[in-house]
């Protein structure tokens, strides 16, 4: 299962992210938004209903705040990508939600001397080698 969650405010930024990500040729990919779900117990539910299970799709998760669904959607290796610069400062308080494996993704190119951003198709390929990695591996 491909997940990629993206962890930002709901902004511009981030919507032109999702919008790079719908021009990927393979796999096909669905945005699922539970960040209208007050209970977190409810959001966990909805993610298990939701999630596609089919290599030819991607799950592209927004809205994901609590600790209870962040640690769901990492139990299913999902690929965390933080907007760069857009990141929310009431997650920073959240247990789980930034980890050293996650990665920095902006729609346009942005070069800096301390960390590497990628750009919304190369954080998929990263989600996919991941995937890959994770089955030779098992």
């Amino acid at each position: 299962m491909l997940i990629m969650v993206i962890q930002g405010t709901d902004c511009r930024e981030r919507n032109t992210v999702l919008t790079q990500l719908t021009h990927l040729q393979q796999p096909k990919m669905i945005t699922i938004d539970v960040g209208f779900v007050s209970s977190p117990a409810e959001r966990v539910e909805r993610l298990k209903l939701l999630l596609h299970r089919s290599p030819t799709v991607l799950n592209v998760v927004v809205g994901a705040n609590s600790r209870e669904e962040i640690a769901f959607l990492r139990g299913q290796h999902a690929l965390f990508c933080n907007l760069h610069r857009h990141f929310p400062n009431e997650l920073l308080n959240v247990e789980g939600a930034i980890s050293k494996d996650d990665v920095l993704i902006s729609s346009r190119f942005e070069s800096e001397s301390d960390v590497i951003v990628l750009r919304p198709d190369e954080a998929f390929s990263e989600c996919f080698l991941r995937k890959k990695y994770r089955h030779r591996v098992a």
